[in-house]
């Protein structure tokens, strides 16, 4: 009876925490595609990632859908990318929080924004806060806020450009 002997195996071999999939590590390849996406410009990186029930807040503006991230991105892209106001926009997340339980997660951190002006460099900080929740074998973001500190001259110029 090898096949039984097989299939206790495996099966033990499947439970092993040295196999188990890290969902913060998973998480953290969210993360890394959205930087990326700004980066390189190329949405399409980050866009995977959302739920189809996607929705969210950003620079005080709501966002409904892969569609409305898209335009969002087109309008920030336009303003900021190599628009008239600027020639480059660069977003670092810093993750200081993220809580798994079982098919859900939420995550929080601050972000450090970078907008390259004809004037020089402006860099600026936000708060973000998400929402992910499991879809199969992958992990997709169902709510993504992300909120430039009010108090912060800088924050609210570059809110008031793309609102």
């Amino acid at each position: 009876m090898i096949a039984p002997a097989f299939a206790a195996f495996l099966a033990a071999l499947l439970a092993s925490p040295a196999l188990a999939v890290d969902p913060k590590a998973e998480l953290l390849k969210i993360k890394d595609a959205y930087e990326r996406a700004i980066r390189e410009d190329k949405p399409e990186l980050f866009t995977k990632h959302l739920a189809d029930d996607f929705g969210g807040k950003m620079l005080f503006k709501d966002i409904r859908g892969k569609q409305g991230f898209n335009e969002f991105w087109s309008k920030v892209n336009d303003r900021f990318g190599k628009g008239e106001n600027a020639r480059g926009y660069s977003v670092t997340l810093k993750p200081e929080k993220i809580d798994v339980s079982g098919d859900t997660a939420q995550a929080e951190g601050t972000t450090e924004e970078t907008v390259d002006t004809p004037l020089g460099a402006i860099t600026y900080a936000s708060t973000w806060k998400a929402n992910l929740r499991k879809q199969g074998a992958d992990w997709k973001l169902t709510r993504m806020d992300s909120r430039p500190d009010p108090a912060n001259t800088v924050s609210r110029f570059v809110s008031s450009l793309v609102s």
